[in-house]
């Protein structure tokens, strides 16, 4: 993540995982979670007063009491569906803008919401299942958002297509899905500003800039976050403390907490709301502003300590944070960097430290330095990609080698083998290859002259075929020629020599 929104190692931003949580049948209808006698209470109250549905209503309070039954059992989807057929009865009986309906639909919203976000907390600790645990809850709440359209007033349904996206943005971060989350929390924001709620408007805010630190748009997320900072020091006692007149435009009374922690929901924001101003800081290269807003969100997390283990994935990111300040020099604790003698011959280096030594600053030596390991890392990596290609390319050549030798091994074993598969004639005789490397004539008159006659058994030698058609060539002409001379002077007793030497003096 840190690579892809262009930030250092380690530095990451914090989502605030807050869901919006209500008592809804205290403003709504006690049909669900309300004790039996509030139940049958409500319901004789209900038929006293229109006795014309005495009968109607008889038929949706046992639907009810059969919705009740599956959910104590934990047939949620069974017990949501006998709760939609109730919502069903109840519009043929009253009028859309009736209360009694216009409650129900609001019950029935919650109720879903309230059953997914359930869902989505326990898919932390549902193991195998967590896959199955979730997609339910994207069913609910997709499910949700559809029925908001229901809700007859303007400002309430803007609030419940509010609530609705802020939840389901927590459900694509587990996801992994960042993008879809950040739209999310912008578009819970856009329906929040349309609800005209006073109440938790922080929170929304703060979710607004969070998205737009994961979405890598910093300088928007700069300003988003200051704005955030401020409107939560604002509201920070009016989120602990609620009064009615926070609730005017609301539906119904909510409040806000974290997923799976019982943190205080200011305390998160401000924390998460600290530590991404930090980080968008150090985005944008101002270290010293990024090493103020590190150390507020780390002393907002000691004071939170009971809530917030040293393991905790905030404290690990917020202290990931700490240690980039720290050694950039702008926190309290720094050490001031000695060169190594392998630096001392950058003159840029040089340049910095008599910076330092004059200005007792490091910021402009820092960030050098940073830059500096970065080309070194950079081109510790190239050697390492050129060694392993030329490491597979050695041993790519041992294998074609290796291959081509027994290919020709195969080759000189097809050579010794015919075609079918029989032996060849064994290796020919010494005779044979001085035949081969000397004339017919020559190998006669040298046989001759050994008085090698041929034993019985052996046959003669043949004699060279004579073709009488064709004329000899002038290199067979002189050696028929000197053959029979050679005859005659054995005949008549004269050399070789003497006669040559005659005919030349002819």
């Amino acid at each position: 993540m840190a690579e892809a929104l262009g930030l250092p190692d380690g530095i990451r931003p914090i989502w605030l995982e807050g869901v919006v949580v209500s008592e809804y049948e205290k403003d709504t209808l006690p049909l669900l979670f309300a004790s039996d006698e509030v139940f049958n209470e409500y319901y004789d109250a209900l038929s006293a007063k229109n006795p014309a549905f005495a009968q109607p209503l008889e038929m949706i309070r046992v639907r009810n009491k059969k919705a009740r039954d599956q959910r104590y059992d934990g047939y949620w989807q069974d017990c949501l569906i006998t709760l939609s057929q109730c919502l069903h009865l109840r519009r043929c009986i009253f009028d859309d803008s009736d209360f009694q309906y216009c409650a129900a639909v609001k019950h029935y919203i919650l109720s879903v919401l309230n059953f997914a976000t359930f869902l989505l907390k326990e898919s932390t600790t549902s193991g195998t299942a967590k896959e199955g645990v979730m997609a339910k809850s994207f069913q609910l709440f997709k499910q949700a958002e559809s029925i908001t359209d229901q809700v007859d007033c303007y400002h309430h349904r803007y609030f419940f297509k509010a609530t609705v996206a802020s939840n389901l943005g927590n459900y694509f971060y587990k996801r992994k899905k960042i993008k879809a989350a950040g739209q999310q929390a912008v578009l819970s924001l856009k329906h929040w500003s349309k609800a005209k709620v006073d109440f938790a408007s922080s929170f929304f805010i703060a979710r607004h800039a969070i998205a737009l630190c994961f979405c890598g748009r910093w300088v928007e997320a700069a300003k988003s976050l200051a704005a955030a900072v401020k409107s939560e020091e604002c509201q920070e006692s009016s989120t602990t403390h609620p009064t009615p007149e926070a609730y005017q435009s609301a539906p119904v009374r909510f409040n806000v907490q974290l997923l799976a922690n019982p943190m205080p929901i200011s305390d998160a924001t401000q924390l998460v709301l600290f530590h991404n101003y930090s980080v968008t800081m150090i985005a944008l290269r101002r270290n010293k502003e990024a090493a103020y807003w590190c150390q507020r969100a780390m002393d907002t997390a000691n004071s939170n300590s009971q809530h917030l283990a040293a393991s905790h994935p905030w404290v690990k990111a917020i202290k990931e944070c700490q240690a980039f300040c720290s050694q950039m020099s702008y926190a309290h604790f720094f050490q001031k960097y000695r060169m190594k003698p392998s630096d001392t011959h950058i003159p840029e280096f040089q340049k910095m430290q008599r910076i330092i030594n004059e200005t007792r600053t490091m910021p402009i030596f820092n960030s050098l330095l940073q830059v500096h390991k970065q080309q070194l890392k950079e081109e510790k990596e190239a050697k390492q990609q050129e060694d392993e290609a030329k490491e597979a390319y050695r041993q790519e050549l041992e294998l074609k080698t290796a291959a081509n030798k027994k290919t020709r091994k195969a080759a000189v074993e097809y050579g010794s083998r015919g075609r079918q598969g029989n032996r060849r004639r064994p290796p020919m005789s010494t005779l044979k290859m001085y035949v081969r490397q000397t004339s017919y004539q020559q190998f006669v008159d040298s046989f001759v002259s050994k008085d090698n006659k041929p034993k019985k058994g052996q046959l003669a030698l043949p004699a060279p075929p004579v073709d009488d058609n064709s004329q000899p060539s002038s290199r067979k002409r002189d050696e028929l020629n000197s053959a029979r001379l050679t005859d005659a002077n054995l005949q008549s007793g004269v050399s070789v020599d003497s006669y040559s030497e005659g005919y030349v003096s002819k």
